[in-house]
């Protein structure tokens, strides 16, 4: 029996605010002049600030500075203040009450009018109430356990050490724990030394407190699935696409509380990735756009989900340049948009190398197979682009598509090297 100490709610509500007060300064100033709801504009800072300290953890690390309380409070502390400098000199702050009118609140008008907000509030809280229901320091299974270690590493010892003690000699001086997610590490890191204030590492401790975020990313995968169906299909199928994240038994079973995995926040990635691009692509919002590069920036340093999400990117890119050309539409907004996600995963990719392996790592990021395809597809389209400004009529330009076609069938019978 372990006898353990811990107030679930002081937690989630300190977990709520670390997140909220930075997410809230940085992303109101790019979020308050766009069409989202509220709501909608809270959860997305939200996920900005989840990500936003644990990332210049990783990169002070990278530098050379180790992992500690005083340092959190210093970047929570920098990047609130810079997100209320900017959102002052912007005038993102400058708040008014709305008009309300009290008596319209009881009314069918109202009620469908906020429908799709209440409905969205409880399908995020209940996928996290659901999930969160099985926190507990004992696990039956070995694997989560080994998946908190790089986390426990950075509280006791400042960093994850190129090497550790994790596996017998000589095989230990190989084996470190620096290729797990950093940004996963670095976020169970940070909400544990919020909460105990310093004090000495408990290994039970931390395997409670990292059970918080396997719920907190069911919910925003609910979240991003409501995006990706609400941007083409409306709000009530958006709705509709949450309660099924929230409900889906897999999801459940990979997402509670305690299965402290890196896929758990890989499959939130998916649905955040393609749900936040698609609202930028439908409200050509850019905005939105650097929004979804931090989503992708965070799937590739914070799970191993890269390919997973960087060849269908990477297919809806070329493909849809594809479709704009052929009906000789103008993509150069889609271009910016897609150029902008793309910016964010090589960033991921190049941030997530460097950590684990050294500078020396560049080149083999930017050469691997998801890398590739980005930068192939976003290729591929701008010479699309360079081709349809260039004023190709239409018998020409389906000329070029019927060649292309060919050309793409004869390169599926090469045999595969790999």
């Amino acid at each position: 029996m372990v006898a353990l100490a811990f107030d679930p709610l002081y937690y989630s509500l300190l977990v709520l605010f670390s997140a909220i007060i930075p997410g809230m300064a940085l992303g109101w100033p790019f979020l308050k002049k766009s069409e989202l709801s509220a709501l909608e504009k809270l959860l997305l800072c939200f996920f900005i600030g989840l990500v936003a300290s644990p990332t210049l953890l990783i990169l002070e690390n990278i530098a050379g500075l180790k992992f500690s309380l005083y340092l959190v409070f210093v970047n929570l502390f920098l990047l609130t203040a810079a997100g209320m400098f900017h959102g002052i000199r912007s005038g993102a702050f400058g708040f008014k009450l709305p008009d309300f009118d009290f008596d319209a609140v009881l009314t069918p008008g109202f009620a469908k009018k906020h429908a799709a907000t209440v409905f969205l509030l409880l399908a995020i809280l209940l996928s996290f109430w659901i999930r969160i229901q099985s926190f507990s320091p004992i696990y039956s299974e070995l694997d989560p356990y080994f998946y908190v270690y790089g986390s426990g590493q950075i509280i006791r010892l400042g960093e994850v050490p190129p090497a550790d003690d994790t596996a017998w000699w000589p095989e230990s001086k190989l084996t470190t724990h620096r290729s797990f997610p950093s940004l996963k590490m670095y976020i169970e890191a940070q909400w544990y030394a919020l909460y105990t204030g310093g004090a000495e590492y408990n290994n039970y401790l931390l395997f409670v407190t990292s059970s918080w975020l396997q719920p907190i990313v069911a919910a925003l995968m609910a979240f991003g699935a409501y995006l990706l169906f609400s941007a083409y299909y409306g709000k009530r199928y958006g709705v509709l696409a949450a309660f099924l994240m929230a409900f889906l038994p897999i999801s459940i079973f990979k997402m509670s509380a305690g299965v402290n995995e890196a896929a758990p926040f890989g499959m939130m990635s998916i649905f955040m990735t393609f749900g936040v691009y698609a609202a930028a692509l439908k409200k050509k919002d850019l905005n939105l756009a650097a929004i979804g590069a931090l989503v992708f920036f965070a799937a590739a340093t914070g799970s191993s989900y890269e390919p997973v999400l960087a060849i269908p990117v990477a297919g809806f890119i070329a493909l849809q340049a594809l479709d704009y050309f052929a009906r000789g539409k103008d993509i150069r907004d889609f271009l910016v948009l897609s150029a902008i996600l793309v910016a964010g995963f090589l960033m991921g990719v190049m941030v997530d190398a460097v950590y684990a392996s050294g500078i020396g790592s560049l080149p083999a990021a930017f050469t691997s197979g998801p890398s590739m395809a980005l930068l192939g597809a976003l290729a591929f389209a701008f010479a699309l682009d360079y081709l349809h400004r260039g004023g190709l009529k239409e018998k020409r330009r389906n000329t070029l598509l019927v060649g292309g076609v060919i050309l793409a069938a004869l390169l599926l019978l090469v045999p595969n090297p790999i």
